[in-house]
């Protein structure tokens, strides 16, 4: 029963790992090795294989994020971005004025007879 278990966990890691490297872009592959490479490896050494895509694939994301992007306001949150903000802010204007009902129109002092009452319609 446990070498069941050890062979399914393998199995399992296995397929993770084909799956992830199906599912990744075609540009990116950790340590930068060709992606047919990597697959080879993932499938041909059953255990170190899909450790080594799953980790070496974890370290090289974590070095992608910690590098500056290169766009100068890239990496302003969209709360603090006034840009953002402003567009946010016109969305909800043009929310507001498609679903809001027109007020009644105001009488105006014309529209007053000359004893102070409101004329009547």
């Amino acid at each position: 029963m446990a070498r069941l278990l050890l062979v399914l966990l393998i199995v399992a890691l296995t397929v993770y790992a084909v799956a992830d490297w199906v599912t990744r872009s075609r540009e990116w592959t950790p340590g930068n090795v060709n992606r047919w490479l990597w697959l080879a490896v993932i499938v041909l050494l059953p255990v170190i294989g899909p450790l080594a895509w799953i980790i070496i694939g974890l370290v090289t994301r974590a070095e992608d994020r910690n590098q500056s992007p290169s766009a100068p306001g890239a990496d302003i949150p969209p709360d603090d971005n006034p840009e953002a903000i402003s567009d946010v802010a016109d969305r909800i204007a043009r929310r507001q004025k498609r679903t809001r009902p027109e007020p009644p129109p105001q009488p105006s002092p014309d529209d007053e007879k000359e004893d102070g009452s409101p004329e009547a319609s």
